[in-house]
């Protein structure tokens, strides 16, 4: 990666972005090298906060370019904005083709956490990192609802993830979660569990793990990314510890463990609605996983 500092000013990198030829004329690849060098925590700490949103804006239509769809346009809310009685940092309306998320979300790290079954507010040293990963996570439901229109007709046709949903959502009372307050906080497990849940933070936490390699290589090591490293592991950490605090299982599983066991269960349910349909587990193994094809490019 270039050494941006060399490029342009920092502290005016919205007007360089926005307004130069220079920037204009790199490739999608440089662009994006350029976009994500900022993300490092020796360049971030140098932009000022309300150009955050263009820095997101640019990652944003950058991953649009690459899947050849319409980029989605990144708006702020307001601080206190709900969603269906939610406080949530990232919302994504495929319909109208808008990202949503909160002003001191973006612009000052302030994330909404929910402890013992209350939401407060807590300031993040990691919001580079964490930006990153909420968008790339957005992105991924935009993505797979994209493939799912343009290309997947059927669950016979569908990518792995896209049939997982498929067969979790067919299920009966799968959809009462959404919108259901008391399950999204006092059973957390089963949101996280859901596969276009499970995948997405999958798919937003190895595609930070990518980005911040191509980072580490020109800038060395950041404590930023350590911190989102260790939320992420404390964060499956309380998922593991939901599940078991809500179910009868005895089992000691891991957080990827008890995807899979779920799963399964959703399969056998699955089979037994639909009698005429088997050997789905076989099917879904042999399936592309849309996940991988993504992160490779």
């Amino acid at each position: 990666m270039t050494n941006v500092e060399s490029i342009c000013d920092l502290a005016h990198i919205k007007d360089y972005i926005l307004y130069s030829i220079e920037y204009q004329q790199l490739s999608i690849k440089e662009q994006e090298d350029f976009i994500l060098s900022l993300f490092h925590s020796i360049n971030w700490n140098k932009i000022k906060k309300e150009d955050r949103i263009i820095l997101l804006g640019q990652i944003e239509k950058i991953e649009a370019q690459k899947l050849k769809r319409e980029p989605f346009e990144i708006e702020l809310l307001d601080s206190d904005y709900r969603w269906d009685d939610f406080y949530m940092d990232f919302c994504v309306d495929k319909k109208n083709k808008k990202i949503y998320s909160r002003k001191n979300f973006i612009e000052d790290g302030i994330m909404q956490v929910i402890e013992n079954g209350k939401t407060k507010r807590v300031k993040i040293t990691r919001i580079n990192y964490e930006l990153l990963d909420c968008l790339y996570h957005e992105q991924y439901h935009i993505m797979t609802r994209y493939y799912l229109n343009k290309y997947q007709l059927n669950m016979e046709d569908a990518y792995k993830e896209h049939s997982e949903y498929i067969v979790w959502g067919s299920r009966n009372g799968a959809m009462d979660i959404y919108n259901n307050k008391e399950m999204m906080q006092k059973r957390h497990y089963i949101y996280r569990m859901i596969p276009e849940e499970y995948y997405a933070y999958q798919y937003a936490e190895e595609k930070v793990q990518k980005a911040f390699q191509r980072l580490k290589a020109s800038y060395g090591e950041d404590a930023s990314y350590d911190n989102y490293l260790l939320y992420l592991e404390k964060t499956k950490e309380s998922v593991v510890a939901n599940y078991h605090e809500n179910t009868s299982d005895k089992e000691h599983l891991t957080y990827d463990e008890i995807y899979q066991k779920l799963l399964n269960s959703y399969i056998n349910d699955f089979e037994n609605q639909c009698q005429e349909v088997s050997g789905t587990k076989e099917d879904l193994f042999l399936r592309k996983s849309i996940i991988k094809e993504s992160i490779k490019g």
